[in-house]
């Protein structure tokens, strides 16, 4: 396998151009269907793949409903001989998501839809529907909150263009728990969850992972703290545009040092609804912009190429950030992480492409190298080898160390040329 550095230099050369925001032509990608699109959100805490229809298919069935978070395993560590053999081995955890369903009884609940989109530039994840004749038009976002770390966020707009009054109806259930995900995620369950009280409009859950990697590591306690809201139907006028939002906070022992899960789970969705939708977008669009601006790769006469390497960097950004060094995976935040075995991968493949634009690359060189081996075995640690790392794996594999600068790293000003 090529060093590290080696992939960096011929990605910057051979691929990148200058740094820059995110392309206008670009921004955008839009579907008829999920499974062309497979939009996910994250923001280097959660991640989620938070639409999820009939057109989904396998990808949609085995994602879908579920949120992962960065640090966050459950199973224990195994050999690579076990792999395969044994479905319980060390992945990131799949946590249950409190799914809002938005529908149109007016009409027997017949709805036309519009398409989904992905909009990089604002990291938004939307969902398009119309019913009634389209006279009642609803647009569905989704966003993984850039500085509000640990918040998801829905929000429903639905208008009514018709001559009277419309009808919508809002229906909340919970993802899969154990044993009910189908196809199963491994056998279904990897975290063990019980309703907890936490005040009224919410719904709050509390528990931890069922496994840990190392029999010598405690078991990683979460929460979950829920806009809820008990099955409704809303009257909309003619003519009048309703918003709704729902918000779900989630934090765990590995981000709540100083209190408990649920109280910084409780605490930051206080804070989320007193900011209100408009606020929430606004802060987390700001967020994703000082990301883009910072620097990406710029490809010139290929527009298919250019959307494939932003769509690519959009999902490296969304799983990585600095205040929470706890690395990449293939796959994504918003996935189970290939059951757990990412350090070739993530060195080789996705740092070489964020080298050539992102300032925090040091953090995350950091993260990768040195957050799992404190935690597993030698065995554990390299899929390309089977090699444990250096005691300074970054250093010592890349040819740079803290601080260091070269031609394809020198702080925010990397790749502009």
């Amino acid at each position: 396998m090529l060093p590290w550095a080696v992939w960096a230099a011929y990605t910057c050369c051979c691929v990148a151009g200058a740094a820059r925001g995110v392309p206008r032509a670009a921004a955008v990608l839009t579907s008829p269907t999920l499974q062309r699109l497979m939009p996910s959100v994250g923001n280097g805490f959660v991640g989620s793949h938070p639409i999820v229809g009939s057109d989904g298919g396998v990808h949609g069935a085995y994602l879908g409903h579920a949120i992962y978070m960065a640090g966050v395993y459950n199973g224990a560590s195994k050999n690579r001989s076990e792999w395969g053999s044994n479905r319980r081995q060390s992945h990131r955890a799949a946590i249950p998501d409190w799914v809002t369903n938005v529908s149109a009884p007016s009409c027997g609940g017949a709805r036309e839809l519009g398409g989904y989109s992905l909009d990089m530039q604002r990291a938004v994840v939307t969902k398009a529907w119309s019913a009634c004749g389209a006279a009642l038009q609803v647009e569905e976002h989704h966003f993984a909150h850039q500085t509000r770390r640990g918040c998801l966020v829905h929000v429903v707009n639905a208008t009514n263009h018709g001559s009277s009054a419309l009808a919508l109806r809002v229906d909340q259930f919970s993802g899969p728990k154990c044993g009910e995900a189908s196809p199963p995620r491994g056998d279904g369950c990897d975290v063990r969850l019980a309703l907890v009280a936490c005040g009224p409009g919410r719904r709050c859950v509390s528990g931890s992972i069922l496994e840990s990697e190392l029999t010598t590591v405690p078991l990683i306690r979460l929460a979950m703290a829920s806009t809820a809201a008990t099955p409704m139907t809303l009257s909309i006028a003619a003519g009048e545009t309703k918003e709704l939002v729902f918000i779900r906070s989630l934090s765990s022992t590995l981000d709540a040092t100083s209190t408990t899960p649920l109280a910084a789970a409780t605490t930051a969705l206080e804070s989320a609804e007193k900011a209100g939708a408009e606020q929430l977008l606004a802060e987390h669009v700001g967020g994703w912009s000082r990301l883009w601006d910072e620097g990406s790769i710029e490809v010139e006469g290929d527009a298919d190429l250019a959307a494939a390497i932003d769509g690519s960097l959009y999902n490296i950004l969304s799983s990585a950030r600095a205040d929470f060094p706890y690395g990449l995976s293939p796959g994504g935040l918003a996935s189970d992480g290939y059951h757990g075995p990412y350090q070739a991968t993530t060195l080789a493949v996705v740092f070489a492409m964020i080298h050539c634009s992102h300032a925090y690359i040091d953090m995350l060189c950091d993260a990768a190298s040195l957050f799992r081996p404190r935690f597993l075995g030698p065995g554990d640690l390299d899929v390309a080898t089977a090699q444990p790392p250096s005691p300074d794996a970054r250093g010592q594999s890349s040819g740079l160390s803290v601080g260091q600068s070269s031609s394809l790293a020198d702080g925010p000003q990397r790749a502009r040329r």
